[in-house]
């Protein structure tokens, strides 16, 4: 029973990892986005790195939430 414990708290991390780079493609394709709204003269570079710094505040917390969660399941 206690591999079975354990198999499942890898499922439950490894689902946390999948979701850490679920949030890393969204915030990639966000930035990516409005740099091509430069590109065309709809958006600042000022929009672009207000973008770029939120979305890495956003994945710093996403990750930390992940660790802490894989620590509290253990």
């Amino acid at each position: 029973i206690g591999m079975l414990q354990a198999y499942g708290l890898d499922i439950v991390v490894l689902g946390g990892l999948g979701l850490s780079a679920i949030a890393l493609l969204v915030v990639a394709k966000n930035v990516i986005s409005k740099y091509s709204m430069v590109a065309d003269g709809r958006a600042t570079w000022g929009e672009v790195g207000m973008h770029g710094a939120v979305g890495v505040v956003l994945l710093v917390i996403v990750i930390f939430l992940a660790t802490q969660a894989a620590t509290v399941l253990t």
